[in-house]
């Protein structure tokens, strides 16, 4: 209840290094979803670039080809939290020993931390060009998070069959 009461009365600040806090400051109306969805090609081309730090007059100098962009690395290590998060709910007992065997026996979950390392590192060696290793890593990375969301998606049916976890839920 203290924390409610504080987001209420007090301002939000932008001093963290949490990008998920920060946008929530700066994006939290649904207009603003609009706008975003309604930016054309051009400006999301630009605004990918600005992200790469390809931009002339940018006031970083530009990276060598073979580095990642401090926004790329931001990025990559959001990725690798997400992945860890994603990783330690499923190997969950609460989650685990409620999916479907087939799901549990697949091991999606498993196999999650080497798609992650291959599209990391097929992207450490080329981090300015969409390489086609680049992209067939990124392919595989989300193949098997929708695997993940497959098998954590088949707890309903053991949830419909014997009840509701409060926990779980």
């Amino acid at each position: 209840m203290g924390e409610r009461v504080r987001l209420k009365v007090l301002p939000g600040t932008p001093e963290t290094s949490d990008a998920s806090t920060l946008f929530g400051l700066v994006l939290h109306d649904e207009f603003d979803a609009q706008w975003i969805a309604a930016l054309d090609d051009v400006m999301l081309a630009r605004l990918a670039d600005l992200l790469q730090g390809t931009l002339l007059g940018t006031i970083e100098p530009a990276l060598p080809t073979d580095r990642m962009s401090p926004w790329q690395s931001t990025l990559m290590e959001a990725i690798t939290f997400c992945t860890s998060q994603i990783r330690a709910t499923g190997f969950s007992p609460e989650l685990r020993l409620r999916m479907s065997a087939t799901a549990r026996e697949a091991g999606p979950f498993h196999a999650l931390a080497a798609n992650l390392e291959t599209l990391h590192e097929a992207w450490r060696i080329s981090p300015a060009e969409h390489t086609k290793e680049r992209q067939v890593a990124l392919q595989h990375y989300l193949a098997q998070l929708d695997a993940c969301h497959f098998a954590a998606a088949s707890v309903y049916s053991h949830l419909d069959a014997h009840g509701i976890s409060v926990n779980l839920v």
